[in-house]
């Protein structure tokens, strides 16, 4: 699908990437999940309008300009959609910053608003790869309190298992008591992240979701199965969870990688590099399709942060759930899910690292969502005409009807019981939030081949 704009200034989104550049205009982006990209397929503009492609396909993002368009027309192609299926979100304000809070707005209105995280995500989070045993793990954490240096959370990252891989099993040999680390950390004021994995393989844990029919190719559980995430939490519950654990590093949440599964040779005698990103892109959607299906090649984390969370709720609501992960999707972040952007900035791209603190955003509590499928030329002139009328008109015209009202209502004195008073009160609240209801609109194009 091909859009051509006017006087478009800057196009931003479509994710984490290695690539080191913002602005879109003019670029070409590789969109699949990856170790060193996460996809979220929503662009926005400057302009006050924002793009929300639904399918979990991979995409390839390209943008030029023409001589016909010469402010840059771009495209999004997609390869695995049966259908083509997308929304414009439209900000008619004429201020860029509130324009941009608008769109937000309206993507949050469409995928979900972000969970309240617990208070110690806010706080310094200690990790390293890796810590090879329960008091290796407790002794530094010891050593942070000695020097009074803030520290609010601790990660036991990979390798704790005792045998194979990904195992939801604490080798007892270097961790005799998940309950009593549990209990160790928490005493000193700290809580406790453990790094769990979607691919066991070689352990006991594999052998129970092959035996169910709950593994999918190249050794992932099936997290689009609901068995297979109540599975999976099972794990994790009966280990961590119930022990006293608080948080979840989920590790390797795309869940393939080429660069890992298929390294390609060197080609025309030059070898394969981080910069090979349309080679890459062909690397990764191919062995995730394979896995996962090419629809829904770029899912997989979203569902795997939806297990947890849903699960660890229903387990109960005592404790907040708070998920680190490496991957990341539309619509994830209603699973209380931060992204891990550490492992996408390589040496070239560290100079444009920006802190990054997510924070819960309340969105519009009235909205207009307009669904159009299989129609062109949506957002027309006359139709955005017809909407500022609207809107004028009930900023001016009805909040001036409204205050004469309260003003004739006040003439009569007793306002205790005053009927008309009332009414026209509440009216002019009703008004007062007139510009909250029109700061977006949401149009939906959906069309079959």
């Amino acid at each position: 699908v091909s859009f051509c704009t006017a006087n478009e200034k800057a196009l931003y989104g479509l994710g984490a990437h290695m690539e080191d550049y913002m602005n879109l205009l003019g670029k070409t982006l590789f969109l699949t999940q990856h170790n060193l990209k996460a996809m979220v397929p929503f662009l926005v503009s400057t302009k006050g309008y924002g793009l929300l492609f639904d399918a979990g396909c991979a995409m390839k993002y390209s943008s030029e300009s023409t001589p016909e368009y010469p402010d840059h027309s771009y495209s999004m192609q997609l390869e695995g959609a049966k259908v083509l299926d997308f929304y414009v979100i439209y900000s008619p304000t004429e201020k860029r910053e509130e324009a941009m809070t608008d769109v937000v707005a309206g993507y949050r209105y469409l995928t979900g608003n972000v969970s309240m995280m617990p208070r110690y995500m806010f706080g310094y989070t200690q990790s390293k790869e890796r810590y090879t045993s329960s008091a290796d793990l407790i002794n530094t954490l010891k050593e942070y309190r000695r020097r009074h240096v803030p520290i609010d959370m601790i990660v036991q990252d990979w390798n704790y298992w005792p045998q194979g891989w990904g195992y939801m099993k604490m080798n007892p040999k270097y961790y005799p008591s998940p309950k009593a680390l549990a209990d160790s950390v928490h005493a000193m004021n700290a809580k406790l992240m453990i790094s769990v994995w979607d691919n066991p393989q070689w352990c006991p844990e594999a052998d129970d979701f092959k035996s169910k029919g709950l593994m999918l190719e190249h050794d992932v559980y099936d997290v689009f199965n609901p068995e297979g995430r109540k599975l999976f939490w099972k794990y994790a519950d009966d280990e961590f969870f119930s022990q006293g654990f608080d948080a979840w590093w989920c590790d390797s949440s795309e869940p393939l990688d080429g660069d890992w599964n298929r390294i390609p040779g060197p080609e025309n005698g030059k070898p394969y590099s981080w910069d090979d990103h349309e080679k890459r892109w062909h690397l990764n959607q191919d062995v995730l399709g394979e896995a996962l299906g090419i629809e829904r090649s770029s899912l997989y984390s979203l569902y795997h942060a939806m297990g947890i969370y849903e699960n660890q709720r229903a387990t109960t609501s005592d404790k907040r759930v708070y998920i680190l992960t490496r991957s990341a999707f539309a619509g994830q972040q209603r699973y209380s899910a931060n992204l891990d952007i550490g492992a996408f900035l390589g040496y070239n791209t560290q100079g444009y690292r920006i802190p990054i603190i997510e924070f819960v955003v309340q969105t519009h509590s009235i909205k207009r969502v307009v669904t159009m499928e299989g129609k062109k030329n949506i957002l027309t002139y006359e139709g955005l005409k017809k909407y500022e009328e609207e809107l004028e008109n009930l900023k001016v015209v009805r909040r001036q009807e409204v205050a004469e009202k309260i003003k004739e209502a006040r003439a009569q004195g007793d306002l205790s019981e005053n009927a008309e008073y009332d009414a026209a009160k509440e009216a002019l609240f009703k008004y007062s939030f007139v510009p909250a209801a029109y700061s977006f609109e949401i149009f939906h194009f959906k069309t079959f081949p």
